[in-house]
């Protein structure tokens, strides 16, 4: 009977785990890395290796598909064959905002544990490899300090260098600031 009930349990864990990691899609390499090759192909235009990469994000592409109705995997494409850097560019650093803003709006929503910033951190690299599209203009540079420092000051809330306790004003302070970087970076 023992062995039947933790069997029962097993697949009850496993089962969770499997929907779990169906809500935001597992992507190797991790998305920032995936972003950083395809911004290094855009600029010589590698048409190849840009491809290849939009098979590593293929998983995030539909999901953003479903969720977004629209579909960056298209519009990279479409961009890639069309030739012309700066558009490709343009459809990554949309690819890019559109992953900030999946992680952020999932932590805001309780989907994903706002103490735990795996996620966090991820959403952080995508941001400073959004950032070189940010800082165009004066505004640009404003917002892209801001978005920084809050970035920064999330991912220092809960952590050893803070106290490492989880306070209530702490949780609710992080997610004030979740708020703001999705209110600004929706904004770009």
């Amino acid at each position: 009977m023992k062995n039947g009930t933790f069997y029962l349990f097993g697949i009850a864990i496993l089962y969770s785990l499997n929907g779990f990691s169906q809500t935001r899609p597992q992507v190797n390499p991790a998305p920032n890395l995936i972003f950083t090759s395809m911004l290094k192909y855009a600029a010589p235009l590698d048409k190849i290796k840009l491809e290849k990469t939009i098979v590593h994000l293929k998983p995030l592409l539909v999901l953003f598909k479903e969720k977004n109705n629209v579909d960056y995997e298209t519009s990279l494409n479409t961009a890639i064959k069309g030739g012309n850097v700066d558009s490709v560019k343009m459809v990554i650093y949309k690819t890019i905002k559109a992953d900030i803003l999946d992680i952020l709006n999932r932590i805001a929503n309780g989907e994903i544990n706002c103490n735990e910033n795996t996620l966090l951190n991820v959403a952080q690299k995508d941001y400073l490899l959004l950032s070189e599209f940010v800082v165009k203009d004066e505004t640009g540079i404003k917002h892209d300090v801001k978005i920084k420092k809050k970035f920064r000051t999330i991912l220092k809330i809960h952590t050893k260098e803070h106290g490492g306790k989880k306070h209530r004003h702490c949780t609710k302070d992080k997610a004030i600031g979740i708020s703001e970087l999705i209110e600004t970076i929706s904004s770009l």
